[in-house]
């Protein structure tokens, strides 16, 4: 017997927009909050210099600031609308929202030059999120 139940579409519509609102917010955090360091080396009696960019303390502050908070109210405001939501529907809201929030500001960051995208240092970033949203599915979920 297969008694696996299958996630809502309503549920990953909602994810989905959720986690694309989040990863616009990362972005222009990111944006906003960046310093320029310029950084000479010397290579070959020459002196080199280029320009990093860094997130400033305020713009890290703010950044897990949202990391934090934004999947608490994604997941409050979709309890909002279900009658029931168990434990598994309130994990994959808040996990759905994190790892493409993430994902598209991983994106955004390398369109715009200021970091290059790897998928390898994405995946190895995971496991915080999905830890973080097993708590917030713990402390969230809405039983009748």
């Amino acid at each position: 017997m297969n008694s696996y139940k299958k996630i809502s579409r309503d549920l990953l519509e909602y994810s989905f927009f959720s986690g694309f609102f989040l990863g616009l917010v990362f972005y222009l955090v990111m944006f906003f909050c960046t310093i320029e360091l310029r950084i000479y080396e010397v290579e070959n009696d020459q002196t080199i210099d280029h320009i990093e960019k860094q997130l400033s303390f305020f713009g890290a502050i703010v950044f897990y600031s949202t990391f934090f908070i934004f999947p608490v109210f994604s997941t409050w405001f979709y309890r909002r609308k279900v009658a029931f939501l168990d434990y598994r529907s309130a994990f994959s809201v808040s996990c759905l929202t994190l790892l493409i929030g993430l994902l598209l500001n991983e994106i955004l960051l390398d369109v715009s030059d200021m970091k290059t995208f790897s998928l390898n240092s994405y995946i190895f970033s995971l496991p915080f999120p999905m830890a973080y949203s097993f708590l917030l599915a713990a402390l969230l979920k809405k039983q009748n």
